[in-house]
């Protein structure tokens, strides 16, 4: 019975490291890839800039998934054991958090124009308003609103999360999830947003034991702000 224990802690810490490890290559992935692109890569059409960067961000994320899910099968069915009734009950937080995540990103506004800064709108907002291709658009809205809330919860809440909280309490764990996934998106200006988003996201896939939720709440999250986006886009006419 000690030997069967020793063995399976055993299994839990190389998974641990081996989940570190993955998303050490990711971050590695995307910056090298940010620097690559800047030193030797400079495209002067922004629209085809946006793509060759939406279509690298969706092909890392993608082998990131397909690798977890062939190397941990059995955590993936686990994972998905629950209703996808979670994914609406995601929904329905997001339009209760809608206060307290405008008003952090007030807080954060201010607080950098006190700091002598002058606060930029999170990328994609920039990245919307000034593209004209309708096609990558609407790429973009499907990459940003169905698949990357799909592939980051995978990687963040259903292995990064888990794995750490095998080796440390629930409230450090759920910390450090949001801190890695806030690094992550490298959003210096709207950070202590998407900070606190995760925290929520975590915390609820903590309580829930159901990955559907934090993906229906990341879903609405992103699907709200960018059609927030389209409507100005239409409005005012900006290419």
């Amino acid at each position: 019975m000690r030997r069967q224990r020793l063995l399976e802690n055993r299994e839990l810490e190389i998974e641990f490291f081996h989940i570190i490890f993955i998303l050490v290559i990711l971050i590695f992935l995307s910056i090298c890839f940010s620097f690559i692109k800047a030193k030797f890569f400079k495209i002067s059409n922004f629209d085809l800039d946006v793509f060759f960067s939406a279509i690298f961000t969706f092909f890392v994320e993608l082998f990131v998934v397909l690798y977890l899910f062939f190397r941990f099968p059995n955590h993936f069915l686990f994972l998905f054991k629950n209703k996808f009734s979670g994914f609406f009950k995601g929904v329905l937080y997001y339009f209760l958090l809608i206060p307290l995540l405008s008003f952090l990103t007030l807080i954060s506004f201010l607080f950098f124009k006190k700091c002598g800064f002058e606060p930029m709108p999170q990328e994609l907002i920039f990245i919307y308003l000034k593209v004209k291709s309708i096609y990558l658009l609407i790429f973009l809205f499907i990459l940003s609103c169905f698949l990357a809330p799909f592939f980051e919860e995978i990687i963040f809440r259903g292995f990064l999360y888990i794995s750490i909280k095998k080796k440390f309490s629930v409230p450090f764990s759920i910390f450090i999830t949001s801190l890695i996934f806030s690094l992550f998106h490298h959003e210096i200006f709207v950070f202590i947003g998407i900070f606190t988003l995760s925290l929520i996201l975590t915390y609820l896939f903590e309580k829930t034991q159901n990955i559907w939720v934090p993906i229906g709440l990341h879903f609405a999250n992103n699907f709200f702000a960018n059609l927030f986006v389209f409507l100005l886009k239409s409005i005012y006419k900006i290419s």
